[in-house]
């Protein structure tokens, strides 16, 4: 699991932000069980979460 996002940088970071971590190994029939779960033990007042497949974000980075 890997944070990647506003948060690795404090002067991107802001009060709406939200929390993004890219994760590999995670099978896809288990992504919603472990993006509910996290949620779960985030603090209340967080604006987002997003769980992203380290798949998706290496599409996303070839096609740039």
């Amino acid at each position: 699991m890997y944070l990647i996002g506003s948060l690795l940088d404090e002067n991107h970071f802001a009060e709406h932000s939200d929390i993004d971590l890219a994760v590999s190994g995670l099978e896809t029939d288990k992504y919603f069980k472990a993006l509910n779960s996290i949620w779960k033990i985030l603090p209340k007042g967080v604006k987002g979460f997003d769980l992203i497949p380290m798949k998706s974000l290496l599409k996303i980075y070839q096609r740039n």
